[in-house]
């Protein structure tokens, strides 16, 4: 957030911006500390200069509320003294009317604090919940920074904060824990960037209910803004991250020491990896905005760092990151778990002056930018991308099993415990509009299924084996009990076995919810993915769903073909989500799967065989192709091309023929399948242009 001070019009704007971007943005990068530091140097910025916040959510309207204030850069404002922090609710106790307020906190500095630009500033609160707000209520405060900003302007900062207090905890089960599997805190000091102290992530955990954060700063060192060195995480801060973690998440909430890999794509786009666990530190520096460490790197580094997991960072983007052979490689070559599926909520375009600072609170009147909303649909697009993957691997696995695929979730939140705003730059010159989003820490959260109880090892080891749901509210797990004598008993999510086809076999499905994200969920698929099927087909739970909470047993539906599949399950609520987010958000549930390797016996083995012995191939040469490929099969059989998200794009006949792409046809994967009777096969292709 920009937090510029601005008397006159908008050239006087242009001017300060140049100014404040033509400073030094520190003197040495390795003096700086996180905040409450005594030091007399730190770094100039143009964003977050300011910040007032408190967690979106408390678990209860017992629990003492957190409330940061924080003065990270008081030069750019001309900020000389610090005269008093207050805190205000509507005298209604209704809504976000400021009209008529009650004063819930104040403190007058007598005598003011003074040099305020020495070094970064901040104090934590805490109030209780006011006087006639309970459960179930979204209680909205105002915060204010009262300073004089040079002889004779008194000045002041303020920002209106929504706070939902919640009925119950947020939905939990037995042994599954739920966390933030990307947040990032003030060790990256990149002005837009910087995030949270340890210290304000324990308290609004402690608050929210919150088990365990994973700590993912920028890893890129340094890039280059306008001619400035802008500093991310580097090699010192990483080294001095322990000391905050053992003081403040060594237990409930864990904290696990991380970093956001940035790596170059050989396209005009780069790849982020979330490390989670790792010893040692990789850097990635971007001077001039390239990265200089390509993805055959960081490969290598997390090949000889056995501790560390990683995902790939970011909902679908078809040219940014999961839709390309860099991250394909790194799961097949095993060193990327899988994809973080899910990492945003609603971004918004808000119409307030820079004076105003987002007063009131901007959600309940701006509009979410995109027709529908880009993150809603990068989330869904990036499911279907998944489910490729899956289709793909179990398609593929002839002989040795398939390579599992996990998803997580995390809120990718810089800092921000309530949301997250800031004013886009313009030919080097902060704009007047601003962008606002839901990115709280927290809002997206992974459950990490600890059956041992939480511990950094536990959460890990669920991260590494894939037994973690990806949630922004409802919860659903299911649980496969094998009734053959020679197996296990119980199976649960991320991992594998063999089932008879026509056994006795059942899934055990729990689910939870709670009234604060949508009452009960109202749609429950079972989804199945096999090699029968394109990407997967969809099972409708709903009837089974009889409250907020409930479980219940249904008997596996194997795939007749013997060969490997995977279950998982999705849950949803509709039209019941929070009251200051567009009206249409629903709270979602993803699981990761269940692998079966279906086992057929001898009675069963022809039932669905007329062919004899004709067995039905398909092969494509070149792999990948540039203007053509050859496609050679049966020459009876049908031959269909789909792109990525199951759109048909050409059909071929007569056995051996020829693809020549359209120009209309953009580089990427491309499955084939050919169909000859009831007899089916798939090979997938790349297309580079």
């Amino acid at each position: 957030m920009i937090y510029t001070r601005i008397r006159t019009n908008y050239l006087l704007l242009v001017v300060i911006a140049f100014c404040v971007i033509a400073s030094t943005f520190k003197a040495n990068r390795a003096d700086y500390t996180p905040l409450n530091s005594s030091q007399t140097i730190y770094p100039n910025s143009y964003a977050k200069d300011m910040q007032i916040d408190a967690p979106w959510f408390i678990k209860s309207d017992t629990v003492q509320i957190p409330v940061q204030f924080i003065i990270r850069d008081a030069d750019v404002i001309d900020l000389e003294e610090l005269q008093g922090l207050y805190i205000e609710v509507p005298s209604s106790r209704a809504g976000y009317d400021f009209t008529n307020t009650d004063t819930v906190f104040s403190k007058v500095y007598d005598p003011v604090i003074e040099d305020m630009s020495l070094a970064p500033w901040d104090t934590i609160v805490f109030i209780p919940v006011p006087t006639g707000y309970t459960a179930g209520h979204v209680l909205y405060i105002k915060g204010i920074i009262d300073f004089e900003d040079g002889l004779p302007w008194d000045e002041s900062f303020s920002k209106v904060l929504a706070i939902k207090i919640g009925t119950a905890e947020m939905p939990k089960m037995a042994h599954w824990y739920a966390g933030d599997a990307h947040f990032h805190t003030s060790f990256t000091v990149n002005p837009y960037e910087f995030g949270g102290t340890f210290r304000m992530l324990f308290h609004c955990s402690r608050a929210m209910g919150i088990d365990f954060v994973t700590t993912t700063d920028h890893a890129s060192d340094s890039c280059i803004i306008l001619g400035i060195i802008v500093d991310d995480l580097n090699q010192s801060d990483w080294l001095a991250i322990p000391d905050s973690i053992a003081i403040y998440g060594n237990h409930n909430p864990i904290i696990i020491r991380g970093e956001e890999a940035e790596i170059q794509t050989y396209t005009s786009f780069r790849n982020h990896l979330l490390i989670y666990g790792n010893n040692e530190f990789f850097s990635a520096p971007l001077p001039d905005g390239e990265a200089e460490r390509d993805h055959g790197d960081v490969y290598a580094f997390l090949a000889a760092s056995p501790e560390a997991v990683a995902y790939a960072a970011h909902p679908y983007d078809q040219d940014y990151i999961w839709a390309n052979e860099i991250i394909d490689s790194g799961i097949k070559m095993g060193v990327l778990k899988g994809l973080q599926i899910w990492n945003e909520r609603s971004v918004w375009d808000i119409d307030v002056d820079m004076d105003s600072y987002c007063n009131p609170f901007p959600f309940s009147n701006g509009s979410m930018l995109g027709e529908e909303g880009h993150w809603d649909e990068d989330l869904l697009m990036g499911l279907e991308t998944w489910d490729y993957f899956l289709w793909t691997e179990i398609s593929d696995a002839i002989g040795e099993p398939p390579r599992k695929i996990f998803i997580d979730g995390g809120s990718d939140a810089h800092g921000d415990f309530n949301y997250f705003t800031y004013h886009p730059f313009i030919m080097g010159v902060p704009s007047p509009d601003v962008y606002a989003t839901d990115n709280a820490f927290a809002k997206v959260r992974t459950m990490a299924y600890c059956p041992e109880g939480s511990s950094q090892e536990a959460i890990m080891n669920a991260l590494r084996k894939g037994s973690t749901i990806a949630t922004d509210g409802p919860i659903a797990v299911l649980v496969a009990l094998n009734n053959h004598p020679s197996h296990r008993n119980k199976l649960i999510i991320g991992q594998s076995d063999t089932l008879i086809y026509g056994s006795n076999d059942s899934l055990y499905i729990i689910y939870k919810n709670t009234s604060d994200f949508g009452g009960p969920i109202e749609q429950l698929t079972l989804k199945r993915t096999y090699p029968g099927v394109f990407f997967s087909d969809s099972i409708s739970l709903d009837s089974f769903i009889t409250g907020l909470e409930g479980s219940f047993r249904i008997p596996v539906d194997l795939p007749i073909e013997e060969g490997w599949c995977c279950y998982r399950l999705e849950a949803r609520t509709f039209n019941r989500g929070e009251q200051y987010i567009y009206p249409g958000s629903s709270y979602r549930c993803f699981t990761n799967p269940i692998w079966f390797y279906v086992q057929r016996n001898h009675l069963f083995a022809s039932d669905d065989d007329n062919s004899g012995n004709l067995k039905l191939k398909l092969n494509i040469f070149p792999n990948p192709f540039n203007i053509s490929c050859i496609v050679s099969t049966l020459k009876d059989a049908r031959v269909e091309i789909f792109d990525i998200l199951g759109e048909k794009v050409a059909t071929l006949t007569d056995g051996e023929r020829q693809w020549i792409p359209g120009k209309e046809i953009r580089s990427g994967v491309y499955l084939f399948r050919a169909q000859l009777g009831i007899m089916k096969t798939f090979r997938k292709a790349v297309l580079i242009k």
